[in-house]
């Protein structure tokens, strides 16, 4: 990640979108059968863990709240049902009241925290948001459903599952554990008498942005579970990924918003690397080789962060005195600059800049949105429309075929027709084994392809149904 830090120009920004598009078209070719999959994702709940809840509602930044925003639209669109469990919703009022009592402390660290002070929020605005947490998801589209009591036929061996967890994540609170051992055994109870094959079948799944915990429930079902085909928790990128490949032109901005979370979170300095920082600057101060003002400016600057992962790349083993030094010189001469008049019309004007770009490009992503799924939506009703049509004149073939005549001319015709059409369908199905279900889906194809060509060249928008 360290060409993060360096400049980068529009084109740079491009060859990286194009890259994770790349890597995420190219685990097409890993999904099984994902050409024949169903299309939506209608019968199955995704349950947010507490850490997607908070990114959601924008306390660790807004690219990580509009990845979280975007994977959440899509879902929906593809007939999913986006929820929480209240368990969840509980843990995310803790977390939000812990934050809360350490804003205004030197020694207080974390993603809500370092968020929290960059937005200026108090400690009195997160204990609201704490106190609203039910509210907030409700107004931002997720459901918040009862967490499901214990049923003994249903539960996990949850020493086993704790085991599992404990090799792939590294807890500092015993009450996150506990958390997420629910939220498994949750999705165990929901998923009772099933061993979904895909995802689409799954009825309940938890969606996590923690690799280490999707792994430990994958091993745990792989070897406790008989449908462990589909694990308990997968991950908001792999999550991502599959809905992004079932309607790329319905949600063209997904892949870039995935770069934009994982840049934003790898500016931020590992635990590692904060701990070894904040160790060294309270041992610079206590020999009093810093004053107390360096000092507090040192810890609780969110520059002094930006320019430690600056000069560090996030590798702890290079921090270093002179390290604390060169941040401290920077951090001093940010905050000068940042007094100056003549800089802050320069941000103010970049700023505005930003925003009109931002408002074009979503303005766009929006148009292309909304064409998609209305051309989806029109191309099935075409192609049920066709299937009717066929389906009534196969009925009349066969009503000819038993030797039914009449003297109306009309109908005689039409008792013809539908001989016709029966014979040519019998034929087909006979040489090419198609059945009316593919005639169907090659309508409905036809159709969204005509319909994406017809608005693409009447908005000048490239809506990928050139081929």
């Amino acid at each position: 990640m360290s060409c993060i830090y360096n400049t980068a120009t529009l084109r740079d920004s491009q060859v990286l979108l194009i890259l994770v598009q790349g890597h995420m078209l190219a685990n097409a070719l890993l999904c099984p059968d994902l050409q024949n999959a169903p299309k939506t994702y209608k019968g199955v709940t995704f349950y947010l863990d507490t850490p997607l809840l908070v990114q959601r509602l924008g306390l660790e930044g807004e690219p990580k709240k509009r990845a979280a925003q975007e994977l959440i639209e899509l879902v929906k669109n593809l007939g999913g049902v986006v929820a929480a469990f209240s368990h969840s919703c509980e843990e995310l009022s803790y977390v939000l009241r812990s934050a809360a009592d350490h804003i205004e402390s030197r020694n207080g660290r974390g993603a809500i925290i370092f968020e929290a002070r960059r937005s200026r929020l108090t400690k009195s605005d997160l204990l609201l948001l704490a106190m609203k947490a039910d509210e907030l998801l409700t107004e931002v589209g997720i459901k918040v459903l009862r967490t499901p009591s214990y049923t003994e036929e249903f539960q996990i061996d949850e020493s086993s599952f704790e085991q599992a967890l404990d090799d792939e994540v590294s807890y500092f609170n015993q009450h996150a554990k506990e958390y997420d051992i629910n939220s498994v055994r949750s999705i165990h109870v929901l998923r009772a008498n099933t061993a979904p094959a895909s995802l689409e079948k799954a009825r309940a799944v938890l969606v996590s942005s923690n690799a280490g915990f999707a792994r430990a429930a994958y091993e745990y079902g792989k070897q406790h579970d008989e449908s462990w085909a589909v694990s308990s928790v997968i991950t908001d990128f792999s999550l991502a990924n599959m809905a992004w490949l079932k309607a790329p032109m319905g949600a063209p901005s997904v892949p870039k918003t995935e770069l934009l979370a994982y840049s934003y979170a790898a500016l931020h300095p590992p635990k590692a690397l904060l701990d070894k920082y904040l160790t060294e600057i309270d041992k610079l101060h206590n020999q009093g080789r810093i004053s107390e003002r360096d000092h507090q400016l040192l810890r609780s600057s969110t520059i002094a962060q930006e320019e430690l992962m600056r000069l560090t790349l996030g590798d702890d083993a290079a921090l270093t005195e002179e390290t604390i030094t060169e941040t401290l010189r920077r951090v001093s001469d940010e905050i000068r600059k940042e007094e100056s008049y003549k800089v802050k019309q320069e941000q103010e004007s970049h700023k505005k800049t930003q925003e009109a770009l931002a408002v074009a490009t979503a303005g766009r992503e929006s148009l292309q949105k909304r064409i998609y799924w209305t051309a989806r939506t029109r191309s099935q009703v075409c192609a049920w429309f066709v299937t009717s049509v066929i389906a009534v004149l196969m009925v009349l073939g066969v009503v000819a075929g038993l030797g039914m005549t009449t003297k109306d001319p009309m109908l005689g015709w039409l008792l013809f027709g539908g001989a016709l059409v029966l014979g040519v369908v019998a034929l087909v199905n006979a040489f090419f084994g198609t059945t009316v279900t593919e005639i169907h889906s090659t309508i409905q194809t036809r159709c969204l392809t005509f319909l994406l060509r017809r608005e693409s060249k009447a908005t000048g928008i490239d809506l990928g149904a050139e081929g």
